[in-house]
């Protein structure tokens, strides 16, 4: 019985510790990850519009949202970087997205800013242009991969969580059942073994003080329970033949007054015949 608690005990502990540890997955790596591939993604689309803009209209005020995108870019970098793994898929796809952001920064965003601050306006050039959307198609279709990869991550997180989540319910409808099968050994053996032992000696005890000092009372039970029946059944022994004895010397007197009387009748006899 104790090891059966103590079985079920265990898979309870360790199916709780499977649970939190699908459910930090979930929120401790998945989900940052998710959010910062979307900052990332944001990111780079206001670099694009900022660039884009400049490289155009040659307005400084479209500065502003390549150089705020850059921050939320290196920001967005940290985070990833951290929660992704290199070794992993997700950490492989990641570098994709750093070797196509890098290539379109090196090749047109960091090229045309500096060139149209000098006044020369060639990025501005249809060719330049489609070639600048070229390069920064790739780094869509990589941040998208990265993100197809982050989603099946999720998918898996979410299927690793709900089956957790099943066994444990099913460890806790099990562990329940063994702790009442475990209270109903107890209460059978404790039935068994302790309470129909006393409830024994006392029928025999209250039997025995009824007036029938012949009955026995009999050792059953554990040791404890026994020796009292025994300590009891010595009481009755001794009762029993002290009432035997009174009841000898009674039956003992009476045949001796019996015998009295007859002799006094014969005496009474022999004295109205003289």
């Amino acid at each position: 019985a104790g090891l059966l608690v103590v079985s079920a005990v265990v898979a309870g502990t360790l199916s709780v510790l499977h649970l939190a540890g699908d459910d930090r997955t979930m929120v401790d790596r998945v989900d940052p990850a998710d959010r910062a591939v979307s900052q990332l993604l944001a990111g780079y689309l206001d670099q694009e519009t900022g660039v884009r803009g400049y490289v155009l209209t040659g307005e400084a005020l479209f500065l502003e949202p390549y150089q705020s995108g850059q921050t939320t870019v290196a920001s967005a970098y940290r985070t990833l970087d951290r929660l992704l793994p290199a070794g992993g898929s997700a950490g492989r796809k990641l570098a994709g997205v750093t070797a196509a952001g890098t290539a379109w920064e090196q090749q047109f965003a960091q090229p045309a800013v500096a060139a149209v601050a000098q006044g020369d306006h060639r990025f501005a050039t249809t060719a330049e242009l489609t070639a600048s959307k070229s390069l920064f198609d790739r780094v869509r279709t990589t941040v998208t991969s990265l993100q197809d990869e982050l989603s099946a991550e999720r998918r898996a997180a979410e299927s690793n969580l709900a089956g957790s989540t099943d066994r444990l319910v099913t460890v806790m409808i099990i562990s329940l059942a063994v702790i009442l099968l475990v209270g109903l050994i107890i209460w059978v053996s404790l039935r068994r073994l302790i309470l129909k032992p006393i409830d024994d000696v006392a029928d025999d005890t209250r039997t025995v003080t009824s007036g029938d000092l012949a009955h026995e009372v009999r050792r059953t039970g554990p040791r404890e329970i026994a020796d009292l029946a025994a300590d009891i059944e010595a009481m009755r022994c001794c009762s029993f033949a002290e009432v035997t004895e009174a009841r000898e010397a009674r039956e003992q007197l009476s045949a001796l007054n019996a015998d009295l009387a007859a002799r006094g009748e014969q005496v009474r006899l022999w004295v109205d015949d003289a």
